[in-house]
């Protein structure tokens, strides 16, 4: 699992220690995440995209970061063309 942190007010040399306690409800899991991107994106945009394996974010809410990847039928997986953060709490 990837924690990734909002760093824009850390400045340069900066010493950096992080110590993290966190206590959320999660009612959603990174596969079911996983699973809604896909189907928004699916039902919303196209059916080349889909969601990705998912990345714990931790900011101002703690969320699932999800990769909406591009795939054609003939060639697969292309590459990442965006994220969608899913809350843990409410989905």
């Amino acid at each position: 699992m990837t924690v990734e942190l909002g760093t824009s007010s850390i400045p340069r040399w900066a010493e950096l220690e992080v110590d993290i306690r966190l206590r959320s409800k999660v009612h959603i899991t990174a596969l079911t995440a996983q699973r809604k991107v896909s189907k928004l994106v699916l039902d919303r945009v196209g059916n080349l995209l889909f969601g990705d394996e998912p990345c714990l974010v931790v900011a101002d809410r703690i969320c699932w970061r999800v990769p909406v990847m591009l795939a054609f039928p003939s060639t697969g997986p292309v590459g990442k063309v965006g994220e969608v953060d899913v809350v843990v709490e409410t989905g």
